[in-house]
């Protein structure tokens, strides 16, 4: 028994007027919901076959549009498939417009020739299931121009997907899942929309639609807009950051109507270009609120809060970079701890990415121009596939030894990658791989080694390679030659040459004489002395000194204070000729001191912790160079077992040895002799 599939001529004429707006609509034609179905009384296009007991409408050979239309609204219609040798027109709008199909399977057909699919299954209200992909076959569609409404107002279709869907010469996708109001999925991962104008309406009234993955969609030439997510309410959040707007000029209603919208992830691509229209467009998006926490305001529906939000500019969206580490993107929310492990923060202002902790089963993933990896202290990162991608100029560094371990390629780079005073050890299958010609390496007095025993090279598919300030030392005679690392070998076939052979084994290493210790000697804090800024080390190194007390950086005006932590900060400056290490071992008065910071000039800073002693003055219990009613109070509450430190020294005025009650005596009467 066939379902019962009853039509309405009120619900058709009503979805006719709802979300129109975004592109004129071709009304939809009136019927007599009594009349019955015609049917061709044999078929009229032999390749257009009706078959009454099984309700399947086959099409096969060359189609011709018209007759497939004349099955438009006949209800005995349950599903249309396309057999293999079906060649579509090139003009298929509408051409299943207003069927009354449940399921529509024309993946085999040959759309090779279609330029125009508007509106092509629009109103087939029935529909449960288009398949015009199978992730495997799919429709050609690569001649196509128009999509517009393609799938509009297929209100049963739950979901769709258009896996390996050509649209590169797509340029209006306008209103094309319009009010598909059951949608709640859509697979358009790899839509290809470069040359595409208009987007208004594209997903307006997909109330149920509760993800969108449009990380593919380049809208450089994008002018359009209007209405593209309208009445999207069960979307919780929306990742727009590969938009590019710049071209754009209508964001009228844009998200209006996105009740249940609370994220929207852009990137610096987005812009809202001046003379640009925008009413309405952040209307009823009560729950949005940007990456800093700025809520939604209804005096505030147009594009002047279409911003990233800031400290100084209030925007409901929410900045999206282009880096990742794993499968966590880095945004305005996450980037101080990235992973919530503290391993890993990233900083927008300098582009830099600091690394504290071990990466493991992991990896790095940028398009960030300019991006700094940087190591604080000895890092690992470990992936089973390549372990650090840039997309973009990057550069690497830090003040401990970066090691990268891969079963691929460890580093690949598809621009500039370039090495300022880093120690990294790439060791991976393939090495570190370039994006050919346009692609640079550039290692700046840095120590790399590479072992890539998988690969022909331990560096390969560069454009060009330039060492600064070091040079390889390992394997003995080896050199770049372009962008690979080579020795020059015996021509087995011409023995008066030579042949440059490959090394997937490369260590490069800064010039200069390595410096294996240092002895500084600096002034050791004092209470209620100003700090000493002078410090001294070997003839080969200079000197300068910082003093902090905490956060605080001392002045020529501060003094030290008796009890706190004080850490004195040293940078080093090799001389001509010689270079810090990791292994240059620093002393400070015999104790030793922390790199924590390295530079691109050469020179690394040290840091070394010091407690300044109370100064000696009897009766002065608490160190703050007076004497007063403080000082017995503090003594009082020490002797009486409280918990606070006090100076012992300052503290046992009878001179026994130890603190206690006759010391408060004392105290007493000194002060009262005052």
């Amino acid at each position: 028994m066939k379902p019962f599939r009853q039509r309405s001529l009120a619900f058709v004429s009503g979805l006719a007027m709802v979300f129109a707006s975004f592109g004129t609509v071709p009304a939809a034609a009136e019927r007599d919901p009594y009349e019955t179905p015609i049917i061709p009384v044999g078929p009229t296009d032999p390749n257009v076959v009706f078959d009454k007991n099984t309700g399947v409408l086959t099409l096969k050979g060359k189609i011709d549009k018209e007759d497939v239309r004349a099955y438009a609204g006949n209800d005995e219609v349950e599903s249309v498939i396309a057999e293999d040798t079906a060649v579509f027109p090139a003009d298929c709008s509408e051409l299943f417009r207003d069927f009354r199909a449940l399921s529509f399977d024309i993946v085999k057909a040959d759309t090779s020739a279609v330029t125009d699919m508007s509106w092509m299954f629009r109103d087939c209200t029935q529909a449960v299931s288009v398949t015009l992909s199978d992730y495997k076959t799919f429709i050609d569609t690569s001649n196509v121009t128009t999509m517009k409404g393609m799938f509009s107002r297929c209100s049963s279709l739950g979901s769709i997907s258009l896996y390996g869907i050509n649209t590169a010469n797509a340029e209006n996708l306008s209103g094309m899942f319009h009010y598909c109001s059951e949608l709640k999925s859509i697979d358009i991962y790899n839509f290809n929309i470069s040359k595409a104008s208009n987007l208004s309406g594209m997903f307006s009234g997909c109330t149920k639609l509760a993800s969108l993955d449009l990380s593919s969609f380049d809208t450089g030439n994008v002018k359009y807009l209007h209405q593209t997510f309208m009445g999207c309410a069960a979307l919780k959040s929306l990742d727009l950051s590969s938009f590019d707007t710049a071209s754009a000029t209508d964001f009228r209603e844009l998200f209006a109507g996105c009740t249940g919208l609370e994220r929207i992830f852009v990137s610096d691509g987005w812009t809202v270009p001046k003379g640009s229209i925008s009413t309405d467009m952040f209307k009823d998006c009560t729950a949005v609120a940007g990456g800093r926490g700025t809520a939604f305001d209804a005096e505030h529906t147009d594009s002047l809060y279409a911003r990233i939000d800031r400290k100084d500019a209030p925007g409901y969206f929410t900045e999206k970079f282009r880096l990742s580490l794993g499968g966590t993107v880095v945004t305005d929310c996450n980037c101080g701890d990235i992973l919530g492990d503290g391993s890993a923060r990233y900083d927008s202002d300098s582009r830099t990415l600091t690394l504290s902790n071990d990466l493991n089963d992991c990896f790095i993933s940028s398009g960030i121009d300019g991006l700094t990896v940087y190591a604080e202290g000895d890092i690992n990162i470990s992936s089973g596939s390549t372990a650090m991608i840039f997309r973009a100029p990057a550069v690497i560094s830090g003040s401990g030894r970066l090691t990268v371990s891969s079963g691929s390629a460890g580093i690949t780079a598809d621009s500039l990658l370039t090495f300022e005073k880093a120690e990294v050890i790439v060791d991976s299958g393939l090495g570190i791989i370039g994006g050919g010609e346009g692609s640079a390496l550039k290692i700046i007095n840095s120590e790399l080694t590479v072992s890539a025993p998988y690969s022909e090279a331990a560096v390969t598919g560069f454009g060009s390679v330039t060492l600064e300030k070091c040079s390889v030392v390992s394997p003995e005679g080896a050199y770049f030659s372009g962008g690979t690392p080579v020795v020059s070998q015996p021509d087995p076939e011409d023995p008066t040459g030579s042949a440059k052979v490959p090394v997937n084994e490369l260590t490069v290493l800064p010039e200069g004489v390595p410096v294996d210790s240092a002895e500084l000697t600096l002034t050791v804090p004092e209470a209620f002395v100003a700090p000493d800024f002078t410090a001294s080390s070997e003839a080969e190194l200079e000197c300068s000194l910082s003093w902090y007390c905490g956060e605080k950086k001392l002045t020529a005006k501060s003094t030290f204070a008796a009890g706190t932590e004080c850490t004195a900060v040293i940078r080093l400056t090799p001389a001509e000729g010689f270079r810090l290490t990791r292994n240059t071992a620093v002393t400070v008065l015999g104790r030793p001191a922390e790199r924590t910071a390295v530079y691109s000039d050469g020179s690394a800073e040290y840091s070394i912790s010091y407690k300044v002693p109370y100064k000696y003055m009897l009766g002065d219990v608490n160190g703050d160079g007076a004497l007063n009613m403080k000082d017995l109070a503090t003594l009082q509450r020490y002797v009486n077992g409280w918990d606070i430190e006090i100076s012992i020294e300052n503290a046992d005025l009878t001179g026994e040895g130890k603190v206690n009650m006759k010391d408060v005596a004392a105290l007493q009467r000194l002060l009262n002799s005052i």
